[in-house]
């Protein structure tokens, strides 16, 4: 007898140790599904684009430092924003990324405002896309892109060169750099 109510004690723990497990894995499942982006094989293409439209914050510049700053040599670059470290992390929102505005998963899209002009640019792993470049008046623009992960957006006058290298690197990553 005594055998046996050790087996059933055995069982039961069994079968509520399976209960709980069960019920934590299917509130997990429940709470993700919320969250997760929805298989694209269940969203056609008009849906994609309509929900795109519609989340996408307008794009904002990169932010700027308040301290004093030395005058800078015209023949040198300043980085603008710093490469990344890592992904962003809890104090930024998912929408904003050092200056760049989170577009889709994995493309951010940067809006650079130069003496020479403006250009909106989105990157992602694969490539940097052009989105516009308006040159400033006096200047011309120019478009370089030996890579498709990486382009060059020059805007120039008969007497400055405004450079914007923008890449992945380790996420979105410009590089401004003014020369006289």
């Amino acid at each position: 007898m005594l055998h046996r109510s050790a087996w059933i004690r055995s069982l039961t723990a069994v079968l509520a140790w399976s209960a709980v497990t069960s019920v934590a894995a299917l509130g997990t499942w429940l709470s993700l599904a919320a969250v997760l982006p929805v298989g694209s094989d269940r969203l056609d293409a008009d849906t994609l684009v309509a929900a795109e439209a519609s989340s996408a914050p307008p794009p904002t510049e990169a932010p700027t430092t308040s301290s004093p700053e030395p005058e800078p040599d015209p023949t040198t670059s300043t980085p603008d924003p710093e490469p990344l470290s890592s992904f962003p992390d809890e104090k930024e929102t998912p929408e904003q990324h050092d200056g760049w505005t989170w577009v889709t998963e994995n493309t951010y899209e940067g809006r650079f405002t130069t003496e020479g002009g403006t250009a909106v640019v989105q990157v992602n792993p694969d490539e940097a896309v052009l989105i516009s470049a308006s040159p400033a008046e006096g200047y011309t623009a120019d478009i370089d892109q030996a890579q498709a992960d990486r382009l060059l957006i020059y805007f120039s006058s008969s007497a400055t060169e405004v450079v914007i290298d923008t890449m992945w690197w380790d996420g979105p990553y410009a590089e401004i750099s003014t020369q006289s």
